[in-house]
């Protein structure tokens, strides 16, 4: 089971890089009016970008944890389990919430923090 969350992680983290960059990213990069924030226009667009993808990054983290915990003879400790749950259930009400259901990440936010809950219910 935590295989299949850390699959879903994976693919949710590939989809938002990918079209996050080609869709809002590199949109925003070209307007002509940006705020200069830390300095300067080209300061904030950089840091925009690097956090966007970070993101994706500490999904993946995320992902790897599941992934060890899945294929090792150690138990996935159950708070982990239960702070993955609670950070993927707010991730996937907000999702639903603020684009009113457009924004389908909401599903896997759903599907992966009712794995690890699961998971973590059944000890």
């Amino acid at each position: 089971m935590l295989i299949i969350a850390s699959a879903l992680i994976i693919i949710i983290g590939l989809a938002h890089s990918w079209l996050g960059e080609k869709k809002l990213i590199q949109p925003v990069m070209g307007l002509e009016v940006f705020p200069a924030l830390l300095g300067s226009p080209e300061t904030a667009k950089s840091t925009l970008r690097v956090s966007w993808h970070l993101l994706t990054l500490c999904w993946w983290a995320v992902a790897g944890l599941l992934f060890y915990y899945a294929n090792s003879n150690l138990p996935a400790p159950i708070p982990l389990l239960w702070m993955i749950t609670g950070v993927f259930s707010i991730s996937g009400l907000a999702a639903l919430y603020f684009s009113r259901g457009k924004h389908k990440s909401w599903v896997i936010f759903f599907a992966v923090a009712s794995i690890t809950g699961w998971m973590a219910w059944m000890g």
